[in-house]
């Protein structure tokens, strides 16, 4: 079935104007998930603040602010010197009239007292600033980032299900509405709880979204040219647009209204695009087959297709009323690991980007800047990935990725031991880069390679626990680079992406064949609950020339 389906989808145009105009239109609500994903970066800084508790605001606050705008350095009344931070982030110093000196927020705590009254530094309006995310408080912001990453292993694991089981296009559809509506009701939380709840529920949709957009173009594409997917600089263009859009809109609650705006218009554009014909043929749906193919053939200013063939092809299919879940993505030695590796990589893959990007505020120099930087190397390595792919094939370019990634982490530790913060700043900022830019590559490649491992009725599901490693290495990321001690994060990151780096030549190369759509095993053996015994006798199954389809 996988060559007459390959051949099917040769004959109608395996890359012509349907193609394009299906990838743009396809990857439109993963851009916009995208902005999901990184809001946080943006969201949980801490600008600078003075606190105002001491005497009236009424006779303090409009003299404090007036010169606090202004950049002068200090704000005396007749009891407190306000003495404001330096940098971004950094927590006030505040000198009492007995001789108390200590962090604002500690010394208001010695004395047993509350900051009433909080004066932010003007310029944006974070989830901090709005909600007054500081002191006692100052945990939520990381706390809400790990929420937002549940919700899209929750997602990632759910739309991979219901891929596979109704439908590509369906699944799609509901979550990008989800995600236009889950961002519309979050631009309009009345406290941080309710915020954190609505972070869970946009990551939620933000991750299906993300999970089978990037898969959902193959599945018409032929296999000279489905590495051309892979090179779709989705990733950087989102993060880029997303750093340039809160520095023209320094608003948290005007960025979530943008995006859910932009979801509508994605979801717009959902509803021209037809169903995955390979997911027709082996669910047994003849007629939808058929007008897919006829409406490629069409665009793509090819003859129709031999319905005949299309109708011999959905009916040779001994699988289309069979449910498929997670456990037969480990139904066979190699579906195994394949899924085990592949997790293994992501997840590694996933708390190092996090961790650099969450961690962007603790970096040295302005933040707009860095958030630019950082996301605007994310552009270019896409689109190498077509090319690396097809001279050296899927194993050994994210070998040579992963490699060049553990050496610039690896770097990072001497020069944190050696040098001073200052001295150091730059040239860790600049080895981040590449780490980052690396990342995007390999995870490119990785989303190419795996679309291409599993077989298509298990496709998405085994994409969506995969990224669900990926998710948890994102939940734990917002602590990665929490700290000032940056030798001790990039030390365990170093250790993990070196191991990383192996983990591809363990797997089989797929350049140049075709996509398998059925999952096929051992006739003696059924369930992933006999896997061992495979591995055991010796049988190792690729899903392509073995005895049995399931």
């Amino acid at each position: 079935m996988d060559k007459n389906l390959e051949s099917l989808v040769e004959e109608v145009g395996s890359f012509g104007c349907f193609q394009y105009l299906l990838i743009p239109l396809s990857f439109s609500s993963v851009f916009v998930a995208v902005w999901t994903v990184m809001f946080m970066a943006f969201g949980a800084i801490q600008p600078e603040w003075r606190c105002a508790s001491r005497g009236s605001l009424a006779n303090q606050s409009l003299h404090s602010i007036l010169n606090y705008s202004l950049g002068l350095d200090n704000v005396t009344d007749g009891n407190t010197t306000l003495t404001s931070a330096k940098h971004p982030g950094d927590v006030l110093d505040v000198n009492t009239t007995d001789g108390l000196e200590a962090n604002a927020c500690d010394a208001f705590a010695a004395n047993d007292e509350a900051c009433e009254h909080i004066v932010f530094a003007p310029g944006m309006s974070t989830i901090v600033t709005e909600f007054q995310l500081v002191c006692d408080l100052s945990w939520v912001p990381s706390l809400t980032i790990s929420m937002q990453m549940v919700g899209v292993v929750i997602g990632a694991t759910l739309a991979g299900q219901l891929a596979d089981s109704v439908g590509r296009k369906k699944t799609m559809v509901s979550f990008t509405s989800l995600h236009a509506v889950f961002n519309l009701i979050a631009a309009f939380s009345v406290n941080w709880q309710m915020f954190a709840v609505l972070r869970l529920l946009t990551g939620l949709t933000a991750g299906g979204l993300e999970m089978i957009g990037i898969s959902f173009p193959t599945e018409f594409i032929g296999r000279d040219r489905r590495a051309v997917v892979s090179s779709v600089p989705y990733w950087g263009v989102g993060a880029v647009t997303l750093s340039l859009l809160v520095w023209a809109v320094p608003h948290w609650s005007h960025v979530h209204l943008i995006t859910a705006a932009c979801s509508a218009i994605c979801l717009v554009g959902w509803l021209f695009l037809p169903e995955s014909v390979r997911w027709l043929a082996v669910k047994g749906h003849v007629t939808e087959a058929q007008r897919v193919l006829c409406k490629m053939a069409r665009w793509n200013g090819r003859n129709p297709p031999n319905l005949s063939s299309v109708q011999a092809l959905c009916s040779d299919s001994g699988h289309t009323q069979r449910k498929y879940n997670i456990f037969h993505i480990f139904s066979t030695c190699e579906m195994m690991k394949v899924t085990c590796l592949a997790g293994f990589m992501w997840f590694v893959s996933s708390i190092t980007y996090y961790g650099i990007l969450f961690g962007i505020k603790n970096l040295s120099g302005d933040f707009n800047l860095n958030f630019f930087v950082m996301t605007a190397v994310e552009i270019p390595p896409p689109l190498l990935v077509f090319h690396l792919s097809r001279r050296f094939g899927r194993r050994w370019t994210l070998f040579g990725i992963f490699s060049i990634c553990t050496l610039s982490v690896v770097a990072v530790v001497p020069l944190s031991l050696l040098l001073s913060e200052e001295e150091a700043g730059s040239y860790i900022n600049a080895l981040c880069i590449v780490c980052r830019g690396g990342l995007i590559l390999g995870w490119n490649t990785m989303c190419l390679y795996l679309a291409e491992l599993y077989p298509t009725v298990v496709r998405n599901i085994g994409l969506g626990f995969c990224s669900t490693f990926a998710r948890l290495g994102g939940i734990l990321a917002p602590y990665i680079l929490s700290e000032k001690k940056l030798y001790i994060s990039f030390s365990i990151i170093s250790g993990a992406m070196a191991l990383s780096a192996t983990a591809p030549l363990f797997l089989m190369e797929t350049r140049g064949q075709p996509l398998q759509d059925e999952l096929i095993i051992p006739s003696n053996q059924k369930t992933a609950a006999t896997a061992d015994a495979i591995c055991m006798n010796g049988v190792q199954t690729n899903g392509i020339n073995d005895e049995k389809t399931v």
